[in-house]
């Protein structure tokens, strides 16, 4: 586990443990569960040499972790769906628990500089432009599993608007 991952996993269970208890058909053990194993495909590759998405990797060690723990086959298909579906890409987070978990992990990208951190990313090709460009798409992705949750929304509104205010500086300067 690296130092983003370390920062990032509290910062989601934080942010779905606040999130799911103000909204009453949300079941917050399950979501919280969800949000402690969200990112567990980043920590697993040998097993799923085949399998490039953090996601499902993730959905397969889930499903494996809980099996082991004796898990309900309730609790077992609640919380895959959580890891399958948070990046809210592929897989739409169809369940309550889902959906907060997804915007729990788009909230902790704006609260670790996320972002910032990907225009120096040595990994990602391109010129500071397409980086820039790339962050400012993610924001916005970000922003729209945000916005489900209107007491998400005011608590992130203006760590939003500053970091889209930066990237578009950014970008005019690239």
């Amino acid at each position: 586990m690296n130092f983003s991952t370390a920062v990032h996993i509290p910062q989601v269970v934080e942010t779905t443990f606040w999130l799911a208890k103000q909204i009453k058909e949300a079941n917050p053990e399950i979501a919280v569960l969800g949000a402690w194993l969200h990112d567990v495909g980043h920590l697993w590759f040998d097993d799923f040499v085949n399998v490039h998405d953090h996601a499902v990797r993730g959905e397969i060690k889930t499903r494996a972790i809980l099996t082991d723990f004796g898990a309900d086959g309730q609790t077992i298909t609640a919380v895959t769906h959580i890891v399958k579906s948070h990046r809210n890409r592929d897989v739409a987070p169809a369940t309550i628990e889902a959906k907060i978990v997804a915007a729990s992990d788009s909230a902790s990208h704006l609260q670790n500089n996320t972002y910032e951190k990907l225009i120096v990313d040595e990994k990602l090709s391109g010129t500071a432009e397409e980086r820039v460009k790339i962050c400012l798409e993610k924001l916005e992705r970000d922003w729209w599993d945000i916005s489900v949750f209107p007491e998400l929304v005011k608590e992130m509104n203006g760590k939003y608007e500053r970091t889209k205010e930066l990237l578009t500086i950014a970008l005019s300067k690239s």
